[in-house]
């Protein structure tokens, strides 16, 4: 099932209106009818909002899993590399990347990304 056709089946199951999700994810009514139809793109932020509202995984939206339910995993500790790298490329991006719950091989790849920055200025 496309993603256009589960937004609009969570929103009759909830009995919301166009008008009453449109409030709630704060955006224009015509934009969820919009998405519905597929003739706009959700970006991931629109797609988490979706998922928050629902009580459903962004990979479920996404159609990654037919798991439906939304997991809240824990706040993995920030590795003091990590920090160290953004405190010296002057980037304010810890609280982004904890929200994000990264895996430990995302942060291994910001890591080396964020050292091959470095070495390049």
């Amino acid at each position: 099932m496309s993603i256009g056709r589960k937004i609009k089946r969570l929103r009759l199951e909830r009995e919301y209106s166009q008008k009453d999700l449109s409030k709630l994810l704060n955006i224009a009514y015509q934009s969820v009818g919009n998405y519905e139809r597929e003739e706009r793109e959700l970006n991931y932020s629109m797609l988490k909002k979706y998922a928050e509202i629902f009580d459903v995984s962004v990979d479920w939206l996404m159609g990654r899993t037919d798991d439906r339910q939304r997991h809240i995993t824990e706040e993995k500790e920030i590795p003091p590399e990590y920090i160290e790298l953004c405190e010296t490329l002057g980037i304010d991006a810890i609280r982004k990347a904890k929200a994000a719950n990264m895996t430990t091989e995302e942060w291994e790849a910001v890591i080396e990304m964020a050292k091959k920055i470095k070495g390049g200025q």
